[in-house]
Formats: C-alpha cells, sequence, structure tokens
C-alpha cells in the first residue's frame, strides 16, 4: 500500500514538473503534492513518514525524491545544499497540506492566497542563478 502511494505522489509531481523548469517546476510540484494530500488525506496519512530503510519502498522513495532534486537543481543546487533545500520544501508543503486536509486553517482568509505567500517564501529562499548568455 505504502509503494503505491509512494508511486501515486511521484506520478502526480513527475506530471506536475515535467516541462518546466526553476520557478514554475518548483511552483507546478508544490501545488501537485499538495493538492495529492488534500485530496487523500488517508492515504497519505498510511504513508511512513520516517526515516528508516525499508527495502520494499527504498526504489519508489528514490523516485519521489529524484523528481524534487531535479527540481531543485535547476537553481544550482548540489551536495548538502540540495539536501537542505529539499527537506524545507517537503516540511514547507507537507504542514501545511497535512494541516488543510484536517481542517486545521479556521481563519476565514482564502487558503489559496496562504498557499501562494508559501510558494514566495520558498522560492525567495532558493538561489536564482543569472542565465549564461
Amino acid at each position: 500500500m505504502r509503494r503505491r502511494i509512494l508511486e501515486e505522489l511521484t506520478g502526480r509531481l513527475s506530471d506536475a514538473a515535467l516541462g518546466r523548469s526553476r520557478d514554475d517546476a518548483l511552483r507546478s510540484i508544490m501545488r501537485a503534492y499538495r493538492s495529492y494530500v488534500v485530496d487523500h488525506p488517508g492515504r497519505y496519512a498510511a504513508m511512513d513518514q520516517s526515516a528508516e530503510p525499508e527495502p520494499e519502498l527504498d526504489a519508489a522513495s528514490e523516485k519521489l525524491l529524484g523528481v524534487v532534486l531535479a527540481v531543485l537543481r535547476g537553481y544550482g543546487l548540489e551536495g548538502p545544499d540540495l539536501v537542505h533545500a529539499a527537506r524545507c520544501l517537503r516540511s514547507a508543503v507537507h504542514g501545511f497540506a497535512v494541516l488543510e486536509a484536517a481542517g486545521g486553517f479556521g481563519l476565514p482568509e482564502d487558503l489559496e492566497t496562504s498557499y501562494e505567500l508559501l510558494i514566495t517564501m520558498v522560492k525567495s529562499g532558493l538561489p536564482h542563478p543569472t542565465p549564461a548568455p
């Protein structure tokens, strides 16, 4: 079951990133991730969030991580900086989506506006290399 959930989430993120780069790709995968959690809160909750190795899930986990890392490499990130950015991205999206799915946002302000602000905050924390001429 958990492998299937990872594969579904990976599919959504892959489709969202396809043909996009940097800010457009980042925005798309963040929206796709949130959408998956909100559309399938029970499935997402069933996905183990621990980092303990599970050989039967390793390949599926690596594919999901690969999509996120590919998008973040578009910002020129490598090595530890890439890992830190991936952790921050996952934390931001996971936290918002899980709270939303659980009905944790009770104030009347628009959630889309809040999520766009979160995307902007994540984007602004990433380097924006100048393209070569």
